[in-house]
């Protein structure tokens, strides 16, 4: 009996740990929560995960460029950042992929659904 009854602690203790392991930091939010935080003047460090020409053709005022392709290289450029994470792309696929890098290293960042495509729908600013 007791060894059923430390059997089924060990699973359930398990399983808590596999959630808590699992869990990405962050979360989510659109363009629109992203130019509100902009516009409150949030401590934001913003990630455009697009390549250099697509980056070059119009982005967000402050936003760095870290090509996906660069990331896992370059994390260390925002690893140590006070600065909350926005991950941008052209639509949300790239910042989804960096997004699962940085919880593996529980970094917290948040993913712009929508990216840019959703920026520019909305006619908000961008520079080149």
């Amino acid at each position: 009996m007791m060894a059923v009854l430390a059997a089924l602690v060990f699973v359930a203790l398990a399983l808590i740990v596999h959630r808590m392991v699992k869990r990405k930091p962050g979360g989510v939010m659109d363009a629109v929560q992203l130019k509100k935080q902009i516009d409150a003047g949030e401590n934001l460090l913003i990630v455009d995960l697009r390549d250099e020409p697509e980056f070059k053709k119009g982005h967000i005022a402050g936003a760095v460029n870290i090509p996906i392709g660069e990331f896992e290289k370059r994390i260390g450029e925002v690893a140590g950042s006070r600065k909350k994470l926005a991950l941008i792309c052209k639509s949300a696929g790239k910042s989804t992929k960096a997004h699962g890098i940085l919880a593996t290293k529980n970094i917290a960042a948040s993913i712009v659904q929508g990216g840019m495509d959703q920026w520019q729908q909305n006619s908000f600013p961008t520079e080149s």
